[in-house]
């Protein structure tokens, strides 16, 4: 919600500037409400491993704020407080990287008062840009130094990919599960069929507002809007974001700030009519129906991790095999990659763990019955056969909601 009202505020800032005005407080509060119903918003808010998302957006938002009151009221304590939640911004998450870039881009296109009508950036303009380049040189050479490598998190393998075909999927899965994904095999569909469609109309409607810059009052707005929303997306372009469950939809969170304005405001834009800007509303109830299944999804994961691993029973220090860990409920995390920590902190297990694979609940067989043939073999329902890895450990299948151990 606070992060809504700080959209709220931006969108005020961006707009208030402009000759001739745009409706600033319908537009505003238009795009504060989009933001606040965003069903893609239910991952980061729910899952405690991507929090960091939160607070990174609104210490990364806050800075450009501060920025530009910086520049429009020309005090100096409004710089150092912008850099403060900036560097705050990166200690929460790297995916605040993008502020630095939007913040140039904002002293480009942004025409605060006083400032000349003109293309390029004046030098004072560049003077201010870089202390915002000098805080994310000296945080990629610290993070570098404590993680052994430039290019962390999943890998320059991943990170790096730079093929056009990963690069359009990814960037038609950010726009389609922002704003079209209220039915997620439609939109699975649709970022399939489309891939290049979107980005097609984004360049195009760049190229137009780029050429009607000096005679569309609000062009220079939607050029900078298009522009830091393709920034806050380079960093997770090649990441996995699922329409079909709404998975990883957490890389979604800070791009989403920048389109939550741009869809009013283009709205308007385009019919020049006040009611323009309530069109996006008409989206909210399918958000609320969305948001509704989501929260269920997280709430039925979360059961079934508390409930199941109150059944796990193990001295410390022997071993633990799980032949099916439960990753995912069509999309809400259950154990993920926390199920040393979790059986440490609730159950005050510490002992070696192998897991033979990992399971998608949605996908996989409600019920598995096992028989332990011999010593060496244990054999499910279908037939399958799996060899004991481990003569001295404690073996638990996971089955109707539940584990169950054998030895």
């Amino acid at each position: 919600a606070l992060n809504s009202l700080l959209v709220f505020v931006f969108a005020k800032k961006l707009l208030e500037p402009l000759n001739p005005p745009l409706p600033v407080t319908l537009i505003s509060i238009v795009s504060g409400l989009l933001f606040l119903f965003l069903p893609v918003h239910v991952e980061p808010v729910t899952w405690y491993s991507a929090q960091m998302e939160l607070f990174a957006s609104f210490f990364g938002i806050s800075s450009v704020i501060l920025y530009l009151d910086f520049v429009g009221q020309k005090l100096p304590m409004k710089l150092w407080l912008s850099l403060s939640a900036f560097a705050i911004a990166l200690g929460f998450k790297e995916s605040a990287v993008p502020v630095a870039f939007i913040v140039l881009m904002l002293s480009l296109f942004f025409h605060y008062p006083g400032k000349q009508q003109r293309s390029f950036l004046s030098a004072r303009e560049v003077l201010l840009c870089i202390p915002y380049f000098v805080l994310l040189l000296a945080f990629i050479t610290v993070r570098g130094i404590i993680l052994h490598s430039l290019i962390a998190g999943y890998g320059s393998a991943i990170h790096l990919r730079f093929d056009p075909n990963s690069l359009a999927t990814g960037f038609t899965k950010t726009v389609v599960a922002t704003y079209g994904a209220t039915l997620p095999n439609d939109g699975l569909r649709i970022a399939d069929r489309w891939k290049w469609a979107v980005p097609t109309l984004f360049f195009v409607s760049f190229g137009f507002l780029a050429i009607r810059r000096k005679v569309l009052p609000p062009a220079n707005l939607l050029l900078f809007l298009l522009i830091a929303f393709i920034l806050a997306s380079l960093m997770t372009l090649n990441l996995e974001l699922r329409l079909d469950d709404f998975q990883g939809t957490r890389f979604t969170y800070q791009p989403s700030i920048y389109l939550s304005i741009l869809f009013p405001a283009m709205m308007f834009t385009v019919f020049r009519r006040k009611y323009a800007i309530f069109l996006p509303l008409m989206l909210l109830p399918f958000y609320a129906v969305s948001i509704q299944k989501l929260n269920r999804n997280w709430y039925n994961a979360g059961e079934i991790a508390r409930t199941a691993t109150e059944e796990i029973v193990a001295p410390n220090g022997k071993t633990i095999v799980f032949l099916n860990l439960p990753d995912s409920l069509y999309g809400a995390y259950v154990y993920r990659n926390c199920i040393n920590r979790s059986l440490h902190l609730f159950r005050a297990i510490d002992s070696d763990i192998y897991i033979a694979s990992r399971v998608y609940l949605s996908d996989f067989p409600l019920k598995i019955s096992l028989s332990s043939d011999n010593q060496n073999k244990i054999t499910l329902s279908d037939g399958s056969q799996l060899e004991k890895v481990h003569e001295a450990a404690d073996y638990y299948l996971f089955s109707e909601g539940r584990f169950h151990k054998f030895k």
